[in-house]
């Protein structure tokens, strides 16, 4: 009789863990750059953008760029597991190979376009970017599978 009654309990618990499963999906796309250097994409959630939370690894890209790649400036990435959210995606060209987006130093004269914006030195896009950047109009709803975003770094 315990066996029954343990092999029941074992079916109950897994059945509700699938039932409780977060659902998940895949954003895909292309991204078009200027240059040679690793492109670093980010999928942010509003916390990890505005607030400065740490994003998760698996929502951290880098692409190894290929040399057929670089000749035909764009590649192909796709973030999977993501749940259902609001996210954006920022991403930037890693010119100088040291992992980081560079900016100019705010007391540099070439830095100096507005009091609040930093020059970037490495080629830089947001999907569905805005200028000013703001969340509000850069997010998009992840509800479903994802494909075909187009993404273009410029300087």
């Amino acid at each position: 009789m315990s066996r029954p009654l343990s092999l029941l309990f074992v079916g109950i618990v897994l059945c509700s863990a699938l039932a409780f499963a977060e659902e998940t999906f895949t954003v895909s796309g292309q991204v078009k750059f200027p240059g040679d250097g690793d492109v670093i994409l980010n999928l942010l959630t509003k916390d990890e953008e505005t607030l400065g939370k740490d994003t998760p690894q698996e929502r951290i890209l880098v692409i190894k760029l290929t040399p057929e790649q670089i000749k035909e400036k764009k590649a192909s990435f796709s973030f999977a597991a993501v749940p259902k959210g609001a996210y954006i995606i920022r991403c930037f060209q890693d010119v100088n190979g040291n992992g980081k987006l560079d900016l100019a130093d705010p007391t540099d004269a070439i830095s100096i376009r507005s009091q609040s914006t930093r020059v970037r030195l490495e080629p830089v896009g947001v999907y569905k970017s805005s200028w000013p950047f703001a969340w509000d109009f850069s997010k998009f709803q992840v509800e479903r599978n994802i494909t075909g975003i187009k993404i273009r770094l410029e300087k």
